[in-house]
């Protein structure tokens, strides 16, 4: 669970298609994969014991909560590039 008690890890700006910056006034931000893979959660404020870090959180489409769960997969890329990629697994009872 997200709380909002302390200053916030980061500062969230949207760059749009024109490159223009805009301020997002946010405690946590939604990336839903559009292959449907997932969600990754950015968390704004973590816990005391990550300041500084940042805190991301992946979680699988709500249908398949019950049935599967996320694992991040990541890759290097150029010397200041990371990515960062969601594979579902199945859960085993």
């Amino acid at each position: 669970m997200t709380t909002t008690s302390g200053p916030a890890a980061f500062t969230i700006t949207a760059i749009d298609a024109d490159g223009c910056r805009h301020a997002v006034q946010a405690v946590s931000v939604e990336l839903a994969l559009t292959d449907g893979s997932g969600i990754i959660q950015l968390d704004a404020f973590p816990h005391a014991a990550f300041a500084g870090q940042l805190v991301l959180r992946a979680e699988p489409r709500a249908e398949l909560h019950d049935r599967q769960f996320c694992v991040f997969n990541l890759r290097p890329g150029a010397c200041n590039v990371l990515h960062l990629a969601l594979e579902t697994l199945p859960l085993v009872e």
